[in-house]
């Protein structure tokens, strides 16, 4: 599973309770059957152009990496 947002909602951030996201996608999949979720997690996105291209470059490199399996 893809997540992208504008502000970083990751642990540590203080902004946890705020990821409306990720616990409702992953509550859905899990009640469907799904039992092994792999995440890659595109977040600050509104943030200044350098952090969003070393950002989508890490995101790049977990979805190569996932796909490697």
């Amino acid at each position: 599973m893809i997540y992208a947002s504008g502000d970083g909602y990751g642990e540590g951030t203080g902004f946890e309770s705020f990821d409306l996201q990720k616990p409702y996608v992953e509550l859905w999949l899990t009640f469907i059957g799904f039992e092994k979720i792999e995440k890659v997690i595109a977040d600050r996105t509104l943030f200044s152009p350098e952090e969003a291209e070393e950002k989508a470059m890490d995101v790049a490199l977990k979805i190569a990496n996932i796909n490697s399996l």
